[in-house]
């Protein structure tokens, strides 16, 4: 089955900026495009091949389509030649046999028979089966031609929870690696790509919030090519969210008039060096306006008429006698003034 690199995708740099006048180096999956390059061509037919590498244009998009045989690998480097992002497994496998497993037993050493029997594994072949145990740790499989390791993301060994009890698994041997890589997504994979695009799509500089008090809500992973912090202060600490990401950090005053900064230290990110609000620590509101332009708390000017003259008012409470009389309440409410409002914890992306 033919793959195809489309016109309209746009090939972007950990800044999140389109590689403009870069080249694209299509090769063998699995291994590296630009020492293994292989045939692409522009049609769907295959038969009018393109020169590899291709050059991306001013919105880091390939030229033209790119077609391919089956499965591949995928660099691109910017006009200097420097690597920006690669991809050793993209496409569709070519035409090959699908074959059921049965009797499947074991939890991390699986094994089960294949219908029809084999002896021996079938370079791309893909085989099914459903899992009986959830595993504990990292999986082989053993169906008639040996135990070979279960592979994820072409260099991961599977996890806990990876193939879970009674769901439907499906690998293609790796003949080249010689062990089966899988082609079905766990619900731990599943989850974390979904926590990657909902917080990789932020801007840079953009706050943005999470209820990551309700359990079950993924946090902004720095796992992948996006980095955040976390606009908290005491959070920079060994093993903690924003370890080794903030420095200089200052937290003064009491509350409700604390403020609290931290000066960005990642030199990948374009924010490197610059200083930053711990709202999350200072809780103060964003409002739209002048970025960055703080304002202290205020009430609007207004006045307060009291009908008829007072001659006399009784002493005590903070009261006075005279046409003027000034009342003093007694003391109600907190430490602050603010509307209704719900909590919710602050990061920001940095690179």
């Amino acid at each position: 089955m033919a793959s195809m690199i489309s016109e309209h995708e746009s090939f972007q740099g950990v800044d999140g900026k389109p590689i403009v006048s870069g080249y694209i180096y299509v090769g063998a999956a699995g291994q590296d495009p630009k020492l293994n390059p292989i045939v692409i061509y522009s049609d769907r037919e295959l038969t009018t091949p393109l020169a590899n590498p291709q050059r991306t244009d001013s919105y880091g998009r390939a030229q033209n389509k790119i077609w391919v045989t089956d499965r591949y690998s995928l660099k691109v480097e910017d006009s200097n030649g420097v690597q920006k992002l690669q991809y050793l497994q993209r496409g569709e496998l070519a035409d090959s046999p699908t074959i059921n497993l049965i009797n499947v037993q074991g939890i991390n050493d699986v094994t089960a028979d294949a219908v029809p029997p084999v002896s021996a594994y079938v370079d791309k072949a893909v085989y099914v089966l459903t899992v009986v145990n959830s595993n504990t740790g990292a999986v082989t499989l053993d169906f008639g031609g040996g135990a070979k390791s279960v592979i994820k993301n072409n260099a991961d060994a599977l996890v806990t929870g990876d193939w879970s009890a009674g769901s439907i698994q499906r690998v293609t041997y790796n003949a080249f690696s010689d062990r089966f890589d899988t082609l079905t997504f766990s619900t731990v994979e599943i989850n974390e790509s979904i926590a990657l695009f909902s917080t990789t799509i932020r801007n840079i500089g953009e706050p943005f919030a999470v209820w990551d008090h309700i359990t079950g809500c993924p946090l902004p992973s720095n796992d992948a090519t996006a980095t955040f912090i976390k606009l908290t202060a005491g959070e920079d600490g060994v093993g903690e969210y924003n370890e080794g990401l903030l420095t200089s950090e200052s937290v003064s005053g009491t509350a409700p008039d604390v403020v609290a900064t931290a000066v960005i230290s990642h030199a990948p990110s374009p924010m490197n060096g610059q200083t930053v609000k711990l709202i999350n620590s200072s809780r103060q509101f964003i409002r739209p306006g002048a970025s960055g332009t703080e304002q202290d708390d205020q009430f609007a000017a207004h006045t307060h008429s009291i009908g008829g003259i007072i001659d006399y008012v009784g002493a005590g409470n903070g009261r006075t006698v005279g046409n003027n009389a000034t009342v003093s309440s007694g003391s109600t409410g907190g430490d602050e003034t603010r509307p209704r409002n719900i909590g919710a914890t602050y990061y920001m992306r940095i690179a």
